[in-house]
């Protein structure tokens, strides 16, 4: 809109008369008054960036306390140590060129800074602000993975920047050196892209806090810390071949102890009939909890239910799906071609149901308050019961327990020790860790059946693993001995007559059963003959170990596949995860037969070979 032109006063008198309500305005005054009309709104202007960069300021401090920063940049062994110290040495770099023009440049020799005169200088700065960031991401990605990069954005725009912007002018020019040309504050240069950008990077910095409040394993670790839990040498990662483990964060010595954790954060049968809740019902219905399994199931899903409600909802949040093989489908235990084992697998999700029907047909009707469908589903039941089976701990502990950290190391066959005393479970090891080394527990001594059942892996070449092997020779060879004979033949060796069971494991041999062939197959009973030893008759000794060798044969022909089709499918990265499982234990097993084939053919072909004369 176009301004009113003012008219000229007709005289003096009328001049007079409007003075007073038009004074007259000098150029001057009127640079007065929108110098400080600019000062005002940029005041105000200031506040508000101010403002937001606190809002930024706190919220990245948040955030970075979640995942630990500045523990994991100065301490953590798993990250790539040398790109980090690469990466802390930049970060000097800059602030020694920043306070190298600032103090020396512009204090001490009096020069007037812009970029013009600082150009070298300010570009060295800027690749080593690049190299830096670069440096950090090649160095923490071992710890973080692709959430390194919006970490270190936090880092930068959340705490370096908002930081800078709220303190003096001379440290800013420190951090920032020439960039911020002729004094001009950082604040005044950024000042523009926070009036743009404001809401976008709240929104931004929400998201970030909202992501680390919910990251379970920070908030795992902030809350044993904050109950007295001592875990500092190790440190849960996920960048490991089987997912998640625990890793080193230093040099541990074989037997030192790695960590500790109160009492008061163990999930056992003592500890859960303190519930205010639960303990008084557990009490009532002794019959239905004197086994651990029940007992602590039921705890378990009541306080799932609970959710942030219940004292260990830290831990319970971070308790993984089990993955053992009752939750396989029938076409995925059908690859583990082991009929008997599919049974037990079916027989313990039979269990679980029946345990189920039993509790809730009580607890339901009793006790409805706390108890009904909603609070206490069956799949959270389930999922109770088989974490009960597969992380708890208890052979040397005064009850079973769920022991919070610790059953978060998987499974080697290293012998390990625990202990409980002065209320704190103590673990060791017995063999030594470098920084960054897995840290391992032993489950015990299970062959892999029964770790698939637990836990749903096999172990490659287990030295605990074995193979039963049902032998029934009355039903395929006659024998010209009666029962009565060989029964006395087999005692005397100090042998069970008729055994019909045999374990084949690593370090067993074909010696255990070929006495039993020998026994079978001999033509008369001696006094002196021995059948742990060959015996005389080499016709007899023939037939027993070629009857052996056909026996393991058939028992190797009855898998579906052969030894050489599952190396072959193993070796194939592209096969589902529970196939390569599967595949890993039937490959142990049909090895053990192999290898007992091969010393069968090695004692038949010992026999059949020609005699040298001389």
């Amino acid at each position: 809109m176009q301004r009113p032109k003012r008219t000229t006063p007709a005289s003096d008198d009328e001049a007079s008369e409007v003075a007073p309500l038009a004074p007259e305005v000098t150029p001057l005054a009127v640079e007065k008054d929108s110098s400080s009309a600019l000062r005002e709104g940029s005041a105000t202007s200031s506040v508000f960036t101010k403002l937001i960069c606190v809002i930024f300021f706190v919220a990245a401090c948040f955030g970075l306390d979640e995942v630990r920063f500045l523990h994991v940049l100065l301490y953590a062994s798993h990250a790539n140590r040398p790109m980090v110290n690469l990466g802390i040495f930049f970060c000097t770099v800059v602030v020694l060129l920043g306070s190298y023009m600032e103090y020396y440049r512009a204090s001490y020799l009096g020069e007037k800074l812009n970029y013009e005169s600082a150009k070298t200088t300010t570009q060295a700065m800027l690749a080593s602000m690049i190299l830096a960031g670069v440096s950090f991401s090649f160095g923490l990605w071992p710890v973080w993975g692709w959430l390194t990069w919006p970490i270190l954005f936090m880092w930068l725009w959340g705490f370096i920047v908002p930081l800078v912007v709220v303190l003096p002018n001379l440290l800013q020019r420190i951090v920032f050196g020439g960039m911020i040309a002729e004094g001009k504050k950082l604040i005044d240069a950024m000042e523009g892209v926070h009036r743009c950008q404001n809401a976008f990077w709240i929104v931004v910095q929400v998201s970030y806090v909202l992501l680390y409040v919910r990251n379970d394993e920070a908030r795992f670790v902030r809350w044993l810390a904050e109950n007295g839990a001592c875990v500092d040498a190790l440190a849960i990662t996920h960048n490991l071949a089987g997912g998640r483990g625990v890793v080193a964060t230093r040099d541990l010595a074989p037997d030192e102890e790695a960590l500790a954790i109160p009492e008061k954060l163990m999930i056992s049968e003592a500890s859960v009939k303190l519930d205010k809740d639960l303990g008084p019902i557990f009490a009532q219905h002794r019959d239905l909890f004197s086994r651990d399994d029940p007992l602590l199931a039921t705890f378990l899903t009541y306080h799932i239910h609970l959710q942030s409600d219940s004292f260990y909802f830290p831990y319970l949040s971070t308790l993984p799906t089990p993955e053992t093989i009752q939750n396989w489908s029938l076409d995925e235990l059908a690859c583990l071609q082991d009929p008997q084992l599919t049974q037990v697998a079916e027989q313990r999700n039979l269990e679980i149901a029946h345990w189920y029907e039993r509790i809730t047909s009580r607890l339901f009707r009793l006790h409805p308050e706390l108890f009904d469908e909603e609070s206490f589903p069956q799949t959270s039941f389930c999922f109770a019961w088989q974490t009960v089976q597969a992380r708890t701990f208890g052979r040397r502990l005064p009850w079973t327990a769920l022991v919070p950290f610790a059953d978060m190391l998987n499974h080697a066959n290293y012998a390990t020790v625990y202990t409980f005393d002065d209320h704190k479970f103590r673990w060791h090891s017995s063999v030594g860790y470098k920084a960054g080394d897995q840290v391992f527990n032993s489950y015990g001594r299970r062959p892999n059946h029964q770790l698939l059942l637990d836990y749903g892996f096999a172990l490659p070449d287990n030295a605990w693993d074995y193979l039963d092997l049902d032998l029934s020779l009355d039903s395929k060879y006659a024998s010209i001995l009666s029962k009565f004979q060989r029964r006395a033949v087999m005692i005397k060796a100090r042998l069970m007559p008729f055994k019909t069971r045999f374990r084949l494991g690593p370090d067993s041999t074909v010696d255990a059963l070929i006495p039993y062939f020998r026994c079978h197959f001999l033509k008369e009973a001696h006094d002196d003959v021995d059948v742990t030893t060959p015996v005389a008759d080499v016709g007899v000794e023939r037939q027993a170990w070629a009857a052996l060798l056909e026996f393991l044969q058939e028992r190797a022909a009855a898998f579906p596949t052969t030894l050489a089709d599952d190396v072959a499918l193993l070796s194939q990265s592209t096969a589902p995860a529970r196939l390569l499982i599967a595949l890993t234990f039937r490959i142990g097993r049909k090895r053990l037969l192999a290898r007992a084939q091969a010393a069968t053919q090695a004692a038949l072909d010992a026999l059949t070979a020609p005699i040298e004369t001389t």
